[in-house]
Parts: C-alpha cells; sequence; structure tokens
C-alpha cells in the first residue's frame, strides 16, 4: 500500500500509518505487517476457544465439590450433628453468661461507690475501677462548687435534660457526679 489512505471493511477511507506518522497501529504485529480484520477475529476467537477450554473443567470440579460436600454431610449420624448444634448453644450459652456475670458486677460497684449503673455500663475496662473513677470525680467535683459573684458556695443547677444534652462524654460524666453531688448536699 503505497497510497497515503487505506480502506477499510465498511468502505470507509482511513490513514494509514504511514501517512499519519505514527508508528506502529492497533492492527501491527510486531514484525510491523498489518492483520486484516479476518485475521484479528481469528486470533481472538482462539483465544477465546483457549479460555474456555482452560476453564471448562472448573464447572465439573464444582459440580463435584458440591456432590461431596452433599454426601458428607448426609454420612454425618445424628450424634454428630445433635453435638454440632450443642456447640453453637454452647457457645450462646457463654455469651449470654458473660453479659448476665457483667451486669451483676456493675450493678454492685454501683451500689457500692454510689455512681450512675447506666454511665457504668457505657464505659469499657475494669468495673471496680471505673466505679472508683467515678466516685473519685464525684467527689473532686463536690469539693470545688462554683463560686458567683458575691461569694458564695452555690453550685449551678443541673438538669438530666442538660447532661442528656451534652455532647461531649467527659463533660456529661462532670455533670452528673456535680449533680449527684449537689443532690447529696441538700
Amino acid at each position: 500500500m503505497s497510497d497515503s489512505k487505506a480502506t477499510s471493511q465498511e468502505g470507509i477511507t482511513e490513514p494509514t500509518a504511514q501517512a499519519a506518522g505514527e508508528g506502529k497501529t492497533e492492527n501491527q504485529s510486531a514484525d510491523g505487517s498489518q492483520f486484516t480484520q479476518e485475521e484479528f477475529n481469528r486470533l481472538v476467537a482462539r483465544e477465546k476457544r483457549e479460555l474456555r477450554a482452560k476453564y471448562a473443567e472448573a464447572d465439573a470440579w464444582k459440580a463435584k465439590a458440591e456432590k461431596y460436600d452433599a454426601l458428607k454431610e448426609a454420612e454425618k449420624s445424628d450424634l454428630e450433628k445433635a453435638q454440632e448444634e450443642r456447640d453453637g448453644w454452647k457457645a450462646r450459652y457463654e455469651e449470654l453468661k458473660a453479659d448476665v456475670d457483667r451486669r451483676k458486677a456493675i450493678d454492685a460497684a454501683a451500689a457500692e461507690y454510689k455512681v450512675d449503673p447506666a454511665m457504668l455500663a457505657r464505659m469499657a475496662g475494669d468495673v471496680e475501677e471505673n466505679a472508683k473513677f467515678l466516685a473519685e470525680r464525684a467527689e473532686s467535683v463536690s469539693k470545688y462548687p462554683n463560686v458567683r459573684d458575691e461569694g458564695e458556695g452555690k453550685s449551678a443547677s443541673i438538669t438530666e435534660s442538660d447532661i442528656a444534652a451534652e455532647k461531649d462524654p467527659a463533660k456529661r460524666v462532670r455533670m452528673r457526679a456535680e449533680l449527684i453531688a449537689s443532690q447529696t448536699r441538700k
């Protein structure tokens, strides 16, 4: 092709790679020869066939694996099935028992240290240490009341709704401790 234009299968003339000044086009092989559309289609079809052949056995293997799993499940005795079910229920029981034990520890520590059990339940870690921490914070807040302009030792009145509206958890703890301290002074 010495023309500056090449004709495609649809009859549309396009500039060749040499006329456009490009080195290698999509249709060129590594040695620089051009593929026709038919040659390209054959190459793509061959690649598809090779891939299908390569993975054709995968479906058969998958079906065999499913049959094997079904046979193994069917071979299990009623005793094995019951043991598996028992193990599942036992794990669930242990989870619930741990939750109940934590709840009891929270209630006992809240009563002993006179702190809010709901606040204590939200805290992670050792229940006893958290209860001590909350009790210490409540004591420290009551030691340092808010002082007004006249020098009175009155604390600001805090309500439950003020505490619930506060977004900062640390500030909520301080506010709750201050509320508890003000209620015990009355």
